[in-house]
């Protein structure tokens, strides 16, 4: 069996993707995914030996903890603000970007 998807978003489940051999007289089987989003998936994927899943082109949701995270990474001017305030509180600056972070999901989260 082979599957293919383009484009796919995955949300609160406990695994992403299973991929494994039906019946014997399948053979292994194959999921190829290009554009995947995943909000809430505990374990990517369970792949049983001899199938494949080939993943490509993640799509980062803005609106998650880890969006938030790389838009305040990819900021120069934010980050040179983050690097002062973690200095203020006295905590890393891995640390003051997810309090960024956090704090900018909440109001987000307000505002719908």
């Amino acid at each position: 069996s082979i599957v293919d998807v383009r484009k796919i978003k995955l949300m609160n489940c406990k695994t992403g993707f299973s991929i494994f051999q039906k019946k014997s007289e399948y053979g292994p089987a194959s999921i190829f995914v290009d554009g995947y989003e995943l909000i809430g998936v505990e374990v990517l994927s369970d792949v049983e030996s001899g199938s494949n899943l080939e993943l490509k082109n993640k799509i980062e949701n803005p609106s998650t903890l880890e969006g938030y995270i790389k838009k305040i990474k990819s900021d120069k001017k934010w980050m040179e603000s983050i690097k002062i305030k973690a200095k203020k509180r006295n905590v890393s600056i891995e640390e003051m970007v997810e309090i960024d972070a956090k704090h900018l999901r909440i109001k987000k989260n307000r505002s719908l």
